[in-house]
């Protein structure tokens, strides 16, 4: 598939149009929720480009603010499960008789 600035838009032009960061849109489309276009085509320099009616109705149809917050939330929990996990790791849990799995499900869940 070749790239058509007619049907297309990269990353980089995508975030310029938006006035944001090209990571802000990596992010939207990796967070669950979000249904952001699945890129259509990488180019040179791991560029990724969309199919410009996708991503101009996704526009139509979603606040780009709200999504980006759900991208914040997204990056807080994926944080915070890390950070747990850590915990876990550091703490030895094995030596106590918790199993790892349990012991991260109850740091970043409150419950087994």
């Amino acid at each position: 598939m070749l790239y058509d600035k007619e049907t297309k838009i990269t990353r980089r032009d995508l975030a310029k149009m938006l006035g944001i960061h090209q990571q802000r849109i990596n992010e939207l489309s990796i967070t669950p929720g979000c249904k952001f276009p699945k890129k259509v085509l990488t180019l040179p320099h791991n560029e990724s480009a969309y199919d410009l009616t996708q991503v101009m109705s996704w526009l139509g149809s979603n606040d780009l603010k709200e999504m980006l917050e759900l991208t914040n939330q997204h990056k807080q929990r994926h944080k915070l499960k890390e950070r747990a996990k850590e915990k876990v790791e550091k703490a030895g849990s094995g030596k106590i008789g918790l199993d790892n799995k349990l012991a991260l499900s109850f740091l970043t869940r409150g419950r087994f």
